[in-house]
């Protein structure tokens, strides 16, 4: 795999202490997230009329890279499965991939393949996913912002932060945000959605135009994503 840096931020429910979580993984961010429903039925009624731990928490993986990258977010799927962790509909998988050695012109390719298949790309996901509230696809007019903002204008009303694709953390992290996953404990899925997006960035970035609308197996094919993952993806195709 390549060298580009990435981070994970995990949505799930556990009843695990959160102070335990931490010692567990040292480095990883633990918190909650809003777009999480805290409110839920559990065994003993609503959760905010009895003493549960039952909670919507979002765990932010320290900055990845490479194999050690992926076996350290292989060890965070490993402690939440161990903690019975548990997904609901609202919870997702977001992924940040470092983009300061992207040109603005190379930026705009990723934006606007992306754009020209996100169509394809839902096929990999969950279908609850789609036009979800917290990552609804990107529209012309994010492209035409995205755009003003290449040519060294200053956007006309700023990134949306909830979109498949978002631009929102890249002038304070360094990164573009995929958004689109629905949550998962599974480490071998959410690697190859990881892998996924490497290539997909890596691959549409070097092109001298932005990628056409392709099909499942050719947006695979010409982004380069490893045999592994790609056979995973391909399952999920409907």
């Amino acid at each position: 795999m390549n060298n580009r840096k990435f981070g994970v931020e995990i949505e799930c429910y556990t009843k695990m202490d959160w102070d335990t979580l931490e010692d567990l993984l040292p480095g990883w961010d633990i918190k909650e997230d809003g777009s999480l429903e805290n409110g839920f039925r559990c065994d003993h009624g609503w959760y905010d009329e009895c003493d549960c731990r039952d909670s919507g928490v979002e765990l932010a993986s320290p900055v990845l890279q490479g194999i050690k990258g992926m076996e350290e977010l292989e060890k965070g799927f490993r402690i939440l499965n161990k903690a019975d962790a548990w997904l609901e509909d609202d919870c997702g998988i977001h992924v940040h991939h470092e983009v300061r050695d992207l040109s603005n012109v190379q930026l705009y390719n990723v934006a606007r393949s992306w754009f020209n298949n996100q169509d394809t790309i839902s096929r990999f996901v969950a279908r609850h996913r789609l036009d979800h509230q917290y990552c609804e696809p990107l529209t012309i007019g994010d492209l035409e912002e995205i755009e003003r903002e290449m040519r060294g204008e200053h956007p006309q009303y700023g990134h949306e932060k909830y979109k498949t694709l978002s631009f929102a953390t890249r002038d304070c992290y360094g990164t573009l945000e995929v958004r689109l996953h629905q949550g998962s404990l599974d480490y071998e899925d959410v690697k190859s959605w990881v892998l996924f997006g490497q290539a997909f960035i890596e691959n549409t970035a070097s092109r001298k135009r932005p990628l056409e609308t392709c099909s499942p197996e050719d947006l695979l094919k010409y982004t380069r994503t490893y045999k592994a993952a790609s056979e995973n993806l391909l399952k999920r195709v409907k």
